[in-house]
């Protein structure tokens, strides 16, 4: 199997008593924020860099354990304010210095949202 090599783009900054997090974006893709004001929530992939890799996988793929083959979150969060490379944002829930992988917008489109669907723990 071919080797599979991630970059960076970012970095989670937060800490326990807030709400909010940062994520700082690196220098080199900053081109890559523009248009973001035009969007209110964002989906953001990161790497849980504080995940045991020697921890059973067993039903790794049958739940929403972080405890996985390739340890990465996936989360929608709310866009509150970007300054420059820095996007302050509410709802991430990755520890403070996790790689943040790739951010893309939230549209709302069909394919992304699924109000019958089935799950034993369906809230």
């Amino acid at each position: 199997m071919k080797k599979i090599q991630l970059r960076s783009v970012g970095i989670v900054r937060t800490n326990l008593h807030g709400t909010t997090s940062k994520i700082i974006v690196k220098p080199e893709f900053s081109q890559c924020l523009k248009g973001m004001e035009k969007y209110s929530h964002f989906v953001v992939l990161y790497w849980m860099h504080k995940v045991d890799k020697e921890t059973d996988l067993t039903e790794a793929f049958a739940n929403r354990t972080p405890f996985r083959p390739n340890p990465i979150g996936l989360i929608i969060v709310e866009l509150i304010s970007r300054e420059g490379n820095i996007l302050l944002v509410r709802g991430l829930d990755a520890f403070d210095g996790s790689p943040v992988i790739d951010i893309k917008p939230y549209t709302g489109h069909p394919k992304d949202l699924v109000l019958d669907f089935k799950s034993p723990d369906k809230f």
